[in-house]
Parts: C-alpha cells; sequence; structure tokens
C-alpha cells in the first residue's frame, strides 16, 4: 500500500445534472426511462425497475469476445431480463432469476454473431450491478454500463496513428428507429462526414463505424460526438492499437453529457509510464481549464496548478509532466472550468513493460448533481489473479477515511481481512494490493467513512500484459 499526503488547496464540485426515476420494462416490450441528464454509472437501492446499457463487445473473431456480469447486492431475490443486439438486430431475449448474493456472466459472443453485440439489461428494482469485459488478442478490457440512453454523446480521445483502429459502436435498445448525426475533430478542425448525417440506427441494434472510413486516417487525436435527432442510442468505443506509441485494445463508453469537472484517482510519474489528457471541448466558446494535481502537497517550484486552454470546437492534449515541478510516484488529478455546460476528459495511461506497450483509455469520474461524492462503491468483478495497486483511493474530504473491503455472499457483504482497515490521509490518494483470495473473482463492495472516488485496475490477458483501468461503481444513496 502507498500513502501520499494531501494537496493543500480545496476544491468545489460543480456539476449540473439531473436524474431521474426509470420506469419498469414490459414483460415483452423494452420501456426504459426517460432521463433527463445523466450521472456517471451508479447503483440504485431504490425499489423502482433500473435498466443497464452496456457499450458493445466483440462478438466475432478468433480470441475476440466477452462477457456481461450482472451481480445481486440485494437480501431479496433480483429478476429481469437481458438482450443481447447485433448488427442485425436482437438476438435473444431472455427472463433472468438472481438469487441473493449471487451473480450471472452472460457470455455475449455464444449469443451473437457480429462484430460487436451489446446488452440491454432491464432489472424489476435496484440492488443489481452491471458491467462488461471484453475480449481481444490484444488484451481485455473492463467497462461499466450506462444507467441510461441518451440523445447526445462524446469521446475526446481517439487515434488512427500506424494502422491503429478506432471504432465507434452505436447502440439502439428501443422498438423504434433512431437518427443521429455524427461529427469528428482532429488537429486539422471539425468535420460533420455527409454520409452520417441523418444517418440511422435500427431499432433494437448495433451499427460500427470504423472512423478511418471517415476520413481521419493517420491521425494521433480524433475526438467525436454524436447527437440523435430522434431517439435515444448508446455509444461505445474500441480501439485497436498498433505502432509504437499506443498498445493493445480497448472498449469504453463515451460521455452522455458534458461537466464541468472531471476526476481521476490513478496517475503517476516513473519511468515507462505516459500519463496524457485528452481535453474536449464541444461548445462554442474558447475555455480555460484548470487542471490539479491532488495527492502532492505544494513544495517549491511545484505548485499543483495548471492552466490549459482549450478552444471551441477542439481538442486539447494535456500531459501530466506539464505540471512544473511534478515530483515523481502516485497523484491524482481533477479538471475544472467555471463555464457551462463544460468540457469532457479522457486520460491516456500507456505503460511500458518487458512485454512492449499497453494503453488504457477511461474518462474521468463525476460528482452527482447536487455534489455528492459517494461513500459506497462497487466492483461487479474483481481480479482473478493477485494484483498490484487493484484499487486506487482518493478522500475528497478533509479528514481521514477509513476504507473496508467486504466480498458478496449468499448471507450479504462480509469483512476482507487484510482490507478491513485501509487509511486514507485527508485529500490523499492510496493504492492497496488485492492478494486476499476472498477478494479475487468476486463482487466486492469499497466502504470509506468520507466521500472518495474509486478506480480500479485488472490484469490484462494478450501478449503485452499491463492492465486495463475503469471506475468502480457509486452508490447512488
Amino acid at each position: 500500500m502507498r500513502r501520499i499526503p494531501a494537496l493543500l488547496i480545496t476544491l468545489a464540485v460543480i456539476v449540473a445534472l439531473v436524474v431521474v426515476t426509470r420506469t419498469r420494462p414490459d414483460d415483452e416490450v423494452p420501456v426504459f426511462a426517460d432521463v433527463q441528464q445523466p450521472w456517471m454509472p451508479s447503483v440504485s437501492q431504490r425499489p423502482a425497475p433500473t435498466n443497464w446499457f452496456c457499450p458493445g463487445v466483440p462478438a466475432e473473431g478468433e480470441g475476440r469476445g466477452g462477457e456481461v456480469v450482472i451481480a445481486n447486492t440485494t437480501a431479496g431475490v433480483l429478476r429481469g431480463r437481458y438482450s443481447v443486439l447485433a448488427e442485425d438486430g436482437e438476438q435473444v431475449s431472455e427472463r433472468i432469476i438472481i438469487e441473493p448474493g449471487a451473480r450471472l456472466d452472460i457470455d455475449v459472443d455464444e449469443t451473437a454473431d457480429s462484430a460487436y453485440a451489446s446488452v440491454v439489461v432491464e432489472l424489476d428494482h435496484g440492488g443489481g450491478i452491471v458491467e462488461q469485459r471484453a475480449v481481444d488478442p490484444d488484451g481485455d478490457s473492463l467497462a461499466g454500463c450506462s444507467t441510461t440512453a441518451s440523445a447526445q454523446w462524446y469521446l475526446a480521445d481517439g487515434f488512427t496513428e500506424d494502422d491503429s483502429v478506432n471504432e465507434l459502436v452505436l447502440s439502439n435498445p428501443y422498438d423504434t428507429d433512431a437518427v443521429v448525426n455524427l461529427g469528428i475533430v482532429t488537429d486539422e478542425g471539425a468535420r460533420t462526414p455527409g454520409e452520417y448525417q441523418g444517418f440511422p440506427v435500427r431499432a433494437r441494434s448495433v451499427a460500427v463505424i470504423d472512423v478511418a472510413d471517415l476520413g481521419a486516417q493517420s491521425e494521433p487525436i480524433v475526438a467525436a460526438s454524436v447527437t440523435a435527432s430522434r431517439g435515444r442510442v448508446v455509444l461505445g468505443r474500441a480501439q485497436q492499437f498498433a505502432g509504437r506509441e499506443r498498445g493493445g485494445f480497448t472498449m469504453t463508453l463515451a460521455a452522455p453529457a458534458m461537466s464541468d469537472q472531471w476526476w481521476f484517482t490513478i496517475g503517476e510519474r516513473t519511468e515507462g509510464v505516459i500519463e496524457e489528457y485528452r481535453l474536449f471541448n464541444p461548445t462554442e466558446s474558447d475555455l480555460e481549464v484548470a487542471a490539479a494535481v491532488l495527492g502532492v502537497p505544494p513544495s517549491g517550484a511545484f505548485s499543483g496548478l495548471a492552466t490549459i486552454d482549450v478552444p471551441a470546437g477542439e481538442v486539447t492534449a494535456f500531459a501530466a509532466g506539464e505540471v512544473e515541478g511534478l515530483p515523481e510516484g502516485q497523484h491524482a488529478f481533477v479538471f475544472s472550468t467555471v463555464e457551462q455546460p463544460g468540457i469532457i476528459v479522457e486520460r491516456v495511461l500507456t505503460r511500458t513493460g518487458s512485454r512492449g506497450r499497453a494503453t488504457s483509455v477511461s474518462l474521468g469520474g463525476l460528482a452527482r448533481p447536487d455534489g455528492f461524492v459517494a461513500n459506497n462503491w462497487y466492483l461487479g468483478t474483481s481480479p482473478l489473479e493477485e494484483t498490484t495497486d487493484a484499487i486506487t483511493i482518493y478522500n475528497t474530504a478533509n479528514s481521514e477515511a477509513m476504507v473496508e473491503v467486504r466480498t458478496l455472499g449468499p448471507g450479504g457483504f462480509a469483512i476482507v481481512r487484510g482490507l478491513d482497515r485501509i487509511r486514507v490521509p485527508p485529500g490523499g490518494v492510496v493504492s492497496t494490493d488485492f492478494i486476499q483470495e476472498r477478494a479475487l473473482g468476486r463482487t466486492l463492495l469499497v466502504s470509506a467513512t468520507t466521500p472518495v472516488f474509486v478506480e480500479r485496475q485488472i490484469p490484462r490477458d494478450g501478449p503485452l500484459g499491463g492492465t486495463s483501468t475503469a471506475w468502480a461503481i457509486p452508490l447512488d444513496a
């Protein structure tokens, strides 16, 4: 376990999002919530029905595939339905019953014959956790599933240099066709490809768009935005990296809204690690963004602060090493702007090991609309093997946080010995290893005495090794 003292600055949480209750799905016809302004994926314990929309996994090709995990964190039986959507339409729609403390694993590529397939999960009440794992010969990638479909989606990162492949995976979970408009931004400016204006996404299906087909080949930056003029959709991004700058495979969920603040708990300045950020400003006004290093006290030439100008409609690349005097070791970051509706920020983390470079791309974490940051975070699935720095916790409070990890079983959550007294200093960052058998391959709950952000790392199979980073899922309570 590594500990870093607090950054001696105060940061206000300003988020302008609203989440509303979802509607119960019909026995035969999917009927989803009318969510107006989304938060990051979160777990609700409310009795109302909840829906989850996964960004998609590979469903064909040697060594490619994926699974979706549904865990029941409640003391009662969880009922619902899952549907698998592919390019040819809906492939499977089945009722599910999950006992208390149990978990259901869905092998997606066994049910769909498509480049990519996505899963929609409709549950009769809260307390379920849904996330996906995409499998590729270049490594696995873990991602949360969205708790809302949206008419708007954003991605700040995209990369097509050295024959890297960047694909957009659009899912329409509804019974009527959606119509979307696609825009991309490169170093040369914004583009709106004509063939993807008024582009139809058929009901209950998936559409896959190769960004290189839009003329964005050999580009170090390709941001994207999708706006639905009819209906709502879900957007995922698959990236297959080649060449010397990046390596491996990632599959991530896009952002359904801009925000004025994005948090990242995993950051490290050390040999072999390249930590970069992509800041996408989809608005018509220039933005000034403050980047603050967290978990490291200011000293000497190091203030922990940097200012980034992001012109209207453009993407700005920012490297953690640009913060003057940033010391070696672990840190967290928060990016903030006072302008509304905000910005999109993604982290690109590339680690070079003995087997090559492995890259993981992640959106930042968010506070809830009212500024709430969760004390409790779920992991739908934990690493199958012993893992260094399996979770990284940032303590947002001015008091010490006591953190414990619990594992889910038929009798509920039970303490994992050795992970029951994790101390995180005020404003500090702590990473902890998972070496306990009861913490491996399980559904876990990370509980803190103060509001915290929790990211995780899971070892990825494949020739490059490395880890896949993903957010734990906050409890919306």
